[in-house]
């Protein structure tokens, strides 16, 4: 288990599609590198409380993972606006009660979003695929 209130010693993968750092203890997304190569970003069950702000340079951003995180409101979402999320993970954190006015929020919020907390617009669950599957 990684124990680490910061992001550090990530500048060297620039060309990273993907990363977890998930449950590792992460307080601050202060100095987050720009990778601008970044499709999907997981960083479940730590304890973010704000600072999303620094996600916003990851243009490529698609899928981002926050869930489990002190996360207390929708408003912390909105320096992401601007990115084109096609999946967002916000469960467990005190912002995501399920209720329709937080999934019409979100949706909202991101105009290219399709899946929230796992299910898409209509509530349906979204299938996982296993791009290793080469049948």
């Amino acid at each position: 288990m990684c124990q680490s209130q910061n992001v550090v010693g990530l500048d060297g993968l620039a060309a990273c599609e993907e990363l977890s750092i998930q449950g590792c203890g992460i307080a601050s997304l202060d100095n987050f590198p720009n990778l601008q190569a970044l499709r999907k970003l997981l960083l479940a069950d730590n304890r973010i409380g704000g600072g999303l702000e620094n996600l916003a340079m990851l243009t490529n951003l698609e899928e981002l993972s926050i869930g489990g995180n002190k996360i207390a409101s929708l408003d912390e979402l909105k320096p992401l606006e601007g990115l084109k999320l096609t999946a967002i993970d916000l469960e467990g954190c005190p912002c995501a009660d399920g209720s329709d006015t937080y999934r019409r929020a979100l949706f909202a919020l991101f105009p290219t979003l399709i899946f929230l907390d796992g299910t898409d617009v209509d509530g349906n669950e979204r299938l996982i695929d296993d791009d290793d599957d080469d049948d």
